[in-house]
């Protein structure tokens, strides 16, 4: 992808960029694409401990959560029923005192969440938690994790972003027109709507 953007921005020699200015371009363009997008979703093995009754995702996972997702019980092999308090109130006299492998997930904010029922034995249960995160930044020699056919939406935003630092603010809207295609059809195949093959190489004929 740096190829192809000093290719596009005609700066193959490195005159005007050096490649920390091209790499923060592009990652800038794959982080506003993965959170328009929230096509990462990961999970990650919860130990669900009798003295924690809630539970922070952003301490949890390796990456900026987003959003939580499900989450699943390996130990009954059911996926947790997505509830309220006030469910647990109104179906349970005392929902704290009821004691069993988790069967409902209650968000708290937006960040944080409660495995009911509780257990009574440490260490006698985990949880699949799911979540929607940022991805890791790009290294020098990284590719995005979605599709190839996306990352020249990478690219085109890095023009965004190079092109005015040499005054060519024209060919900055083309490419910011060219960004908001790119942007709008990643989001589509992320909710799966999009049946198009998913390679498209650089090349000559490449805008």
């Amino acid at each position: 992808m740096r190829t192809e953007t000093r290719r596009r921005v005609e700066d193959t020699g490195s005159v005007f960029f050096s490649d920390d200015d091209v790499n923060d371009a592009l990652n800038e363009g794959y982080e506003l694409l993965s959170d328009a997008s929230e096509w990462f979703e990961t999970s990650i093995t919860v130990d669900v401990l009798s003295t924690r009754p809630y539970y922070d995702l952003r301490r949890i996972f390796p990456y900026q959560v987003l959003a939580p997702g499900a989450a699943f019980n390996p130990q009954t092999n059911r996926w947790l029923m997505p509830s309220s308090i006030t469910d647990l109130d109104r179906m349970w006299r005392r929902p704290e005192q009821v004691y069993t492998q988790p069967e409902r997930i209650v968000n708290r904010s937006l960040f944080w969440v409660m495995y009911w029922p509780l257990l009574t034995t440490e260490g006698s249960a985990t949880v699949t938690q799911y979540a929607i995160c940022m991805p890791s930044r790009l290294g020098n020699d990284d590719e995005p994790g979605f599709p190839e056919r996306f990352h020249r939406g990478c690219v085109a935003y890095a023009l965004t972003v190079l092109f005015p630092q040499k005054g060519e603010t024209q060919k900055a809207r083309e490419a910011d027109l060219e960004y908001q295609e790119e942007e709008a059809e990643l989001c589509a195949w992320k909710a799966g709507r999009v049946g198009t093959p998913m390679m498209r190489s650089y090349g000559a004929d490449a805008r």
